[in-house]
């Protein structure tokens, strides 16, 4: 039979005509990444992004070591693919945090509970609420590293918006979970002054959230505001090492297989 945790390759005929058919379970469909930029069709699977580069390279952007398979023709199973990052990326450690200071709260004015309604549903508050009734909170970094660096933000609220030179550049209505933005994704260099606001999220707000956050707004007993903590993250880039030939040894340094 069909097995539902692995994928399984069938091979069908008719007459002179011969047909391998790979089945992956639906379990593993997030994983799957089909790539072909380097002319030939690679089938991946790997939890993370993964392209090409200019070489025809598997790489990954990843804050640890990524487990990374492909999928071989010849053998009829997915095989695991050595990655590593670049000796000059490695200074601060994959996945390593860096130092982030943020300041002391600057409280706005005490937010209604609500924003007005439109066709039925609450309204998000506006630019111009956002900053009446917004908490601030400025946030620095330390200078960028090699690798690609992401903002993550624990928070609790009714919106947050995270701004750049006083310019707006992400927002996000609050659902309970962490709020993770790509800083060099939004163009944002390191000498920026970022603004964190966090409007609250009153007690009487007309708004629904997942199991989760509503148990926590629950327990708040006035509006909602919290900025439990911010994190900077760099992800930097892993590639595909060459593959070794059995009998081979790995010298120390060298990726271990994912």
């Amino acid at each position: 039979g069909l097995g539902a945790e692995r994928p399984v390759r069938l091979h069908l005929s008719q007459g002179d005509g011969r047909l391998d058919v790979l089945i992956v379970p639906a379990a593993l469909a997030g994983r799957v990444w089909v790539l072909d930029a380097s002319g030939r069709r690679r089938l991946v699977l790997a939890e993370d992004p993964v392209f090409e580069d200019g070489d025809g390279r598997l790489a990954v952007r990843a804050c640890t070591e990524p487990a990374v398979q492909e999928y071989s023709t010849a053998a009829g199973r997915f095989e695991p693919v050595a990655v590593a990052i670049a000796d000059a990326q490695r200074p601060g450690g994959p996945g390593d945090e860096d130092p982030v200071t943020v300041g002391a709260a600057t409280p706005g004015e005490t937010s209604p509970p609500s924003f007005g309604e439109r066709a039925g549903r609450a309204s998000a508050p506006s630019r111009d609420d956002v900053l009446r009734f917004g908490t601030a909170w400025t946030i620095g970094l330390s200078s960028a590293g090699s690798g690609r660096r992401f903002l993550e933000i624990e928070w609790a609220g009714d919106v947050a918006r995270l701004e750049a030179d006083g310019v707006v550049v992400a927002d996000r209505f609050w659902d309970g979970t962490p709020w993770t933005i790509g800083l060099d994704a939004l163009g944002i260099p390191d000498a920026a002054a970022l603004t964190l606001r966090i409007v609250p999220l009153h007690p009487a707000a007309a708004v629904r959230l997942p199991e989760s956050a509503e148990r926590r707004r629950r327990r708040s007993e006035g509006p909602l505001l919290a900025l439990d903590g911010v994190r900077l993250i760099e992800s930097p880039l892993w590639t595909e090492q060459p593959r070794r030939h059995k009998g081979q040894g790995t010298p120390e340094g060298d990726a271990r297989m994912s």
